[in-house]
């Protein structure tokens, strides 16, 4: 649920409620003829209590179950975010109780809807046949694709998961979230394979960079992690992260692989905030 949006028939951003108003007036035609404004995101959304005069409340949200906003969007909200992940460890349960596979996905940079299409009329059939993209039952049952780091999160601390059962498939690999997940507190380094580090943490200032953000590890061998502290805090999923700087040590989630040759931590995705994720806040 996301307060403003890009409006397709007038080719400038909105706010929900001046919206509804241009709905009961006639200006706007189409609920549908909106787009997040998030340039990376764009995603088809739909504006609440349409031609409605006493609506409670007046937001956008996205207007096909299927199409969420993209990993990372500046737009959605934390409350959204929680949908998302509650959803997505629903559907990842499932898959592992008929003894699929999850698979672990790189986050797309850009959603399916092109940059171009911010400026054109919406497609009134868009996904009129969207139960076409739907498997039939086995492939889906065998292998799920799943990109968010929060979801992967979830799964290893739901006490209803086997975390020793082999059904994450990472880099081609089959193995389990046991294996998936490493305590940086352990001896033995884990290097050159992505996986799921975590453990508590200081946050701070980096002493280079005015806009960087350091990570380290109580108790543990590994390097610190740096990240744009700007980046951390526009995001829904990242900014407790940033909320912690100075303060009492964290748990941290990061995903991505320990470089062996210069010892120096690489995210998974093209974006660090991408795998970063703190439950704690």
């Amino acid at each position: 649920m996301v307060e403003r949006a890009y409006s397709l028939e007038f080719g400038r951003e909105l706010d929900a409620k001046k919206a509804n108003q241009y709905s009961i007036s006639g200006s706007l035609e189409s609920d549908k003829a909106f787009r997040c404004v998030d340039d990376d995101c764009q995603i088809p959304l739909t504006c609440t209590n349409w031609r409605e005069k006493n609506g409670k409340r007046y937001y956008f949200r996205p207007s096909h179950n299927d199409e969420p906003h993209i990993e990372g969007c500046i737009c959605i909200t934390p409350q959204e975010v929680r949908e998302q992940v509650k959803k997505e460890v629903s559907e990842a349960k499932k898959t592992t109780s008929k003894s699929g596979i999850i698979s672990v996905k790189k986050s797309p940079n850009k959603a399916k809807v092109s940059s171009s299409n911010k400026h054109e009329e919406i497609d009134s059939t868009r996904n009129k046949n969207q139960n076409i993209k739907i498997s039939h039952s086995r492939n889906d049952i065998q292998d799920r694709q799943l990109s968010s780091l929060a979801t992967f999160v979830e799964l290893f601390n739901d006490s209803e998961v086997d975390n020793y059962s082999t059904q994450i498939k990472i880099d081609g690999e089959v193995i389990s979230l046991s294996d998936y997940f490493v305590d940086v507190t352990n001896d033995s380094l884990v290097i050159n394979k992505n996986r799921v580090y975590f453990g508590l943490a200081n946050i701070s200032r980096a002493e280079f960079g005015e806009n960087m953000l350091q990570i380290e590890f109580l108790n543990s061998s590994y390097p610190n992690i740096y990240s744009n502290i700007k980046q951390i805090q526009e995001r829904a999923n990242t900014k407790s992260i940033a909320n912690s700087i100075d303060k009492d040590a964290t748990t941290i989630y990061f995903r991505g692989l320990l470089n062996g040759k210069n010892n120096k931590f690489e995210s998974f995705n093209d974006k660090f905030y991408k795998d970063l994720y703190s439950p704690d806040n």
